[in-house]
């Protein structure tokens, strides 16, 4: 009876203690941006979408839709904006005896706050939406009596300093600053550069000048037109007739441009094939001129923010090849979707000289970019599509050959790996199709259903070699559901002191988009593997500089766009500035060296065929938290 008892006193003593251990604070710092309130929380380490829905009483979705970035998955040290969420705890909490201060002309936050002793979270909790940025005259704001005079000057200089770097950390149109006792409007234009007009015109009350301690908003400013090399646009449509010379004395019906392809001929006896092959060595030039060719806005006059990302990451790769002493000029040309509009552009005076030409980014628009490109004997980059039809020994294609796809994944297919292939809601019939010749002949195969418990799977598992589960599925909740049996299956093998056996999952990249249901601890814990033709690894130093610095020019985080325009801008114009005739040598060398997504190789399959990257990532989650890329 006595073990009995002293086994419940310990465990109640544990319990609480776990219990509380489990439990994580809520950010304190809160801000407020256009009238809504948010908690900017820091991601910690182990922290996933459902924990963080969970413990600020949000649903998932709510915190996408603040925090975009957040659907490529969590990292440690990401910052976030939560909404404020009053829940009825709260209600009740408000109908607590408050003083109540009315906001006179000229009175600040700051002020407000020293004057009655009270902190800065404590005033922001109390009074949702309240924007210290926009007070205005007559406002009424609940002052907590039981904290009135908690707080020392002291701390509250320290917390408004702690505010305006919370809420600059979430910000995007504006920079938050805290004005300084002396500062003018004048001094405060001189030391930003934004013009005192532009200041004016963020903030309503500003007609009398700085007030000290007021919090006020500075515009970020487009740092897209400061860049120090030239951008020509050229947007204009040209009337083409139905006949056009293009080599010297040989002539080209473009009535259906659309339709000429690579080998037609172009006159009587002529094809594009007889054109010299090899691009020019063009390491002496003393003004390299690149050509973008990027369809920015549609015919409907809006952008595509993708396109846009991309020029974004190639703006940063001149400024870092000017930075290393490459000159080179950007020629920004915005195209459609068509090969006449191309060809308008290919035929303008601002072409004729181009160097490199990076685009477009629509397979039916490459017809005249390589016509040009025989011509002139100049390399053409495309970017991003994955070409099925145009082929020119000319041409590199950054989007790695689908027959490369899985090569990285046989070190774990092998057959002394125990394998296990299960197939659930929805399977994944593509990566299934293609890893069919990878899979060993003793591969187990199971199909998934959801009344299928955890010990299920016991009898698929081994306790002396690797377990490989490729999971087919595209079903998100399916997917979560099997990663969660898998993992409490390997939890009671270990308990019951059975074994504890080494487990990996083979899944797919689309599965970082997952974010309604996944817990993505397990992908952790269970070595999720898969292989990728866009990674940017954000844990990697190289990547982190880079988004500061994205940030921080564009007011915005990057996107896999914006890494693949920085590695097609740096890879291809590096590799034009190098001595030697052998471009695809020098490419390849250049392709190993300080890009962001992964190495680039690029390889000729065939005679006369395009050059494609036949390098996919391996991206590996490791238990210790930390995801490498191969």
């Amino acid at each position: 009876m006595r073990k009995i008892l002293s086994f419940i006193f310990v465990l109640s003593l544990c319990v609480p203690l776990s219990y509380a251990q489990l439990i994580k604070p809520r950010s304190s710092s809160i801000v407020t941006i256009g009238g809504e309130s948010y908690y900017v929380h820091t991601v910690k380490k182990g922290e996933t979408l459902y924990s963080l829905a969970r413990l600020y009483s949000v649903s998932q979705e709510d915190i996408l839709k603040n925090n975009p970035q957040a659907v490529e998955g969590l990292q440690p040290d990401q910052v976030l904006k939560i909404p404020v969420v009053q829940e009825e705890g709260r209600k009740r909490n408000e109908r607590q005896k408050f003083d109540t201060h009315i906001v006179n002309q000229g009175e600040t936050l700051y002020a407000i706050s020293k004057r009655y002793g009270i902190s800065v979270p404590i005033l922001l909790e109390d009074n949702p939406g309240l924007d210290p940025a926009a007070l205005s005259v007559g406002q009424e704001l609940k002052i907590r009596k039981k904290s009135i005079g908690n707080t020392s000057h002291e701390q509250l200089d320290e917390q408004w300093g702690d505010y305006r770097d919370a809420i600059n950390s979430v910000s995007s149109d504006y920079k938050y600053h805290l004005v300084e006792k002396g500062e003018t409007l004048f001094s405060l234009s001189r030391a930003t550069g934004i013009s005192i007009d532009e200041i004016k015109a963020a903030n309503d009350d500003l007609e009398g000048g700085l007030r000290a301690g007021a919090m006020i908003k500075l515009p970020v400013k487009d740092t897209t037109l400061r860049v120090t090399y030239e951008i020509k646009v050229d947007t204009q449509a040209r009337t083409v007739p139905g006949t056009n010379l293009l080599w010297p004395g040989k002539v080209k019906d473009l009535s259906d441009s659309s339709s000429v392809r690579t080998g037609q001929p172009v006159g009587p006896g002529w094809f594009f094939d007889d054109f010299p092959a090899e691009i020019e060595d063009r390491s002496n030039s003393t003004d390299l001129q690149v050509a973008l060719l990027l369809p920015l806005k549609g015919s409907d006059g809006t952008s595509n923010r993708n396109f846009l990302d991309f020029y974004q990451g190639v703006l940063l790769a001149m400024e870092d090849l000017k930075s290393a002493g490459i000159s080179s000029h950007l020629n920004l040309y915005n195209t459609g979707r068509s090969a006449r509009e191309v060809y308008d552009i290919v035929q303008s005076p601002d072409f004729e000289n181009t160097d490199l030409i990076l685009g477009p980014v629509y397979e039916e628009c490459f017809a005249p970019v390589l016509d040009f490109a025989r011509r002139e004997r100049v390399a053409v980059v495309s970017p991003l599509a994955t070409l099925e039809r145009e082929h020119s020994p000319l041409m590199y294609q950054l989007a790695p050959d689908a027959a490369n796809k899985y090569d990285k994944l046989r070190e774990f297919l092998t057959a002394d790996k125990n394998v296990v292939l299960i197939t659930g809601k929805e399977p994944d019939t593509e990566m299934e199709s293609e890893l069919k010749a990878f899979l060993p002949v003793n591969t187990h195969r199971v199909a998934y259903a959801s009344t299928m418990p955890a010990a299920s799977f016991e009898k698929y598992v081994s306790g002396d070699r690797e377990n490989v589960f490729v999971i087919s599925c595209n079903d998100e909740f399916v997917v979560d559901e099997i990663l969660a049996k898998i993992s409490s299956m390997q939890n009671n093998l270990a308990a019951r002191s059975i074994m504890n056996p080494d487990i990996r999952i083979i899944g797919n990249a689309r599965w970082s988009r997952f974010h309604s249901n996944i817990d993505k601890n397990l992908y952790f814990k269970l070595k999720l593997t898969f292989v990728t033709s866009y990674h940017a690894d954000r844990s990697d130093s190289r990547i982190q500089n880079f988004d500061k610095r994205y940030i921080a020019a564009f007011g915005s985080l990057p996107t896999l766009y914006s890494y693949r325009g920085y590695d097609a801008a740096k890879l291809f114009v590096r590799a034009t500035m190098t001595p030697g005739r052998d471009f695809t040598e020098k490419v390849n060398r250049q392709g190993l060296e300080g890009l962001l997504q992964m190495p680039y190789h690029f390889v000729q399959k065939k005679r006369n065929s395009t050059l494609q990257n036949d390098q996919w990532a391996l991206v590996l989650y490791n238990p210790d938290y930390t995801i490498e890329v191969k």
